[in-house]
């Protein structure tokens, strides 16, 4: 093949790479946290400052897993399970090639009057090369207990989901012992498998289940969608190229 036919054919490549990329949607969503742990619904040892802490996770692809029912916690998944601090965890889906997302602020009832409760709406984008989202957020105060989603596609038959509610099923992180909630417990050696927990309205404790008890909901709404843009320097580069193949191609024909 000549240089000519070659740098041909790796322009078109290129072009149908670039146009892949611009049909690449990035989707803006509002994710609205609702948080149900009341004192009606849990009248013993309801704590006074009850709340969802740090929401945090990232979006990603198939490759990749940070937690699922059954698995060990890592030691960034403890630290979030524990304290509530998402940060960790956050980075451990951003060295993994994931987008991370993180809201340092809690997610409260509105009877619940503390400085760290903020807004229960947060919005954020998500594009189709990563369609999958990962968020997790500590149920406090408790030994290690949360709520969060694993893998949840927002997209379904390539389309984005205009309106998505997905109910969060109380866990069990498997790091720390207690029943109640409180926090700074003997931890649990070794760690158990993340699983269900529930309340029993007879004793207040939190006890393993083999049914979800739902404490709130994440409500996903799509905003908008819009391309990827294509940066100026890729467009330059192409028809830098394109011209000097032009070029070269002149030059050759005057010389036979």
């Amino acid at each position: 093949m000549s240089a000519v036919k070659f740098t041909f054919s790796f322009i078109f490549l290129l072009c149908a790479l670039i146009t892949q990329t611009a049909h690449a949607a990035i989707a803006t969503y509002n994710l609205t946290v609702t948080n149900n742990w009341t004192l009606d619904a849990n009248p013993i040892n309801y704590p006074s400052d009850a709340h969802l802490s740090w929401l945090g996770g990232g979006t990603h692809d198939a490759s990749q897993s940070y937690w699922e029912p059954g698995s060990i916690a890592t030691p960034e998944f403890e630290l979030m399970a524990e304290t509530g601090v998402t940060s960790d965890f956050v980075n451990t889906i951003a060295e993994s090639g994931g987008t991370p997302l993180e809201w340092k602020h809690w997610f409260c009832q509105p009877e619940i009057v503390n400085s760290n409760c903020g807004s229960l709406s947060v919005q954020f984008t998500i594009d189709s090369s990563q369609p999958l989202i990962t968020l997790v957020s500590m149920l406090g105060p408790s030994p290690d207990w949360f709520v969060g989603v694993s893998g949840l596609s927002l997209q379904e038959g390539g389309n984005w989901i205009n309106n998505l509610n997905v109910p969060l099923a109380l866990y069990d992180a498997g790091t720390e012992n207690g029943t109640i909630p409180i926090m700074d417990n003997s931890a649990t050696d070794p760690f158990a498998p993340i699983s269900l927990i529930a309340y029993d309205a007879q004793t207040g404790e939190y006890l393993p289940s083999t049914e979800e008890y739902i404490v709130g909901a994440f409500t996903f709404e799509l905003v908008g969608v819009s391309n990827v843009p294509i940066p100026a320097s890729i467009w330059l580069f192409v028809s830098g190229l394109v011209g000097l193949v032009s070029f070269r191609k002149r030059v050759l024909q005057k010389g036979q």
